[in-house]
């Protein structure tokens, strides 16, 4: 817990640092989050709670949220959007408290964070697809539904691998294989990864949710994101095998 007392701009310094800026990556739903998060931080910064069990709160809420669309009815859809816009802002709390406390790494960043978002993404699309069928009778939303929680897990499962095949390999990092800070990346770059964090993530599917809901028409949503999510992997799924590859080439051309 803290003694000292500190404003809202203090904290936003100390907090959010660059977030906002041209190098932060964030999504515009992200951005709106930390105009309001900052006030529950402060409060919350006077409790002992975790960030890591701020992350699970906020998980819950989420999984709360989410549940609501299976009535398939707008009202259900605003709802749940509002629960699922509080685990946003929870979900900024989290890290805000991290800085603030000088909490680096550990559990919560490589463990907690990461996993709870997998439990989102494989819970998310279930709840709407059923959703979908009470609005619809199409059976087929599930399929979708089904496709567009595997193939958003298997998308960051192929990250996660990559990441740990490119850390193993000498030629990779050598060859300036591995990952670039956001700051460094080029223009097409930041280009293609702010549509996807605008789009894909667990901030970026939530305007495109609120929609359909509203309008309930959630079949759309499911069948859009099914196929996108595929879509999705199938370009990492590719653009890894090349790498590899190069980086195979690299480690022979070593060995010579």
């Amino acid at each position: 817990m803290q003694d000292k007392q500190y404003t809202i701009k203090e904290l936003r310094a100390i907090c959010q640092e660059d977030v906002g800026t041209k190098n932060s990556g964030q999504t515009f739903f992200g951005l709106a989050n930390r105009l309001v998060s900052i006030y529950l931080t402060k409060f919350l910064l006077k409790t002992a709670v975790t960030p890591n069990w701020i992350t699970i709160i906020g998980t819950v809420v989420y999984l709360f949220g989410i549940f609501f669309f299976v009535f398939g009815t707008w009202e259900s859809a605003l709802s749940g959007y509002i629960l699922l816009i509080f685990a946003g802002i929870l979900d900024a709390c989290d890290g805000e408290i991290a800085r603030f406390r000088k909490i680096k790494g550990g559990r919560g960043a490589s463990f907690v964070e990461p996993i709870s978002h997998d439990i989102m993404y494989a819970l998310t699309f279930f709840p709407i697809a059923y959703g979908a069928f009470i609005q619809t009778g199409n059976p087929y939303v599930f399929i979708f539904g089904a496709a567009a929680s595997i193939f958003k897990l298997l998308y960051r499962l192929s990250e996660a691998r990559y990441l740990h095949g490119i850390l193993r390999s000498g030629a990779a990092i050598k060859n300036g294989m591995s990952p670039k800070p956001f700051k460094d990346r080029s223009f097409v770059t930041k280009t293609i990864y702010a549509i996807y964090r605008h789009t894909a993530t667990s901030t970026g599917i939530l305007l495109p949710l609120l929609i359909a809901g509203l309008f309930e028409r959630l079949d759309i949503y499911v069948i859009g994101y099914g196929v996108y999510f595929f879509l999705l992997w199938f370009a990492l799924f590719t653009k890894h095998i090349y790498r590899f590859r190069k980086i195979n080439q690299e480690e022979a051309n070593e060995a010579i």
